[in-house]
């Protein structure tokens, strides 16, 4: 009971200025963890950007073997 006493004693500007800090406080840690997790989610958009690209390359490449084996077999005249 001693916490609720000494709280009942403060004055209101000095508890709502603590509770605005709290508030800010808690922004301050949920604006730093989005960041942190936007840092995250774009890194692993560009790797699985990179890993796109390259399969677009091995189908080209392969679509490219295709092409020049099938012109072989059949040799235009």
């Amino acid at each position: 009971m001693g916490l609720v006493s000494r709280l009942r004693n403060v004055r209101i500007t000095r508890k709502l200025s603590a509770g605005f800090g709290i508030v800010l406080l808690l922004v301050a840690l949920a604006t730093g963890i989005s960041v942190q997790r936007f840092n995250a989610i774009h890194d692993i958009y560009q790797k699985t950007n990179l890993i796109y690209d390259i399969n677009i390359e091995v189908f080209q490449a392969k679509l490219t073997a295709s092409n020049t084996f099938m012109v072989m077999i059949n040799p235009a005249r």
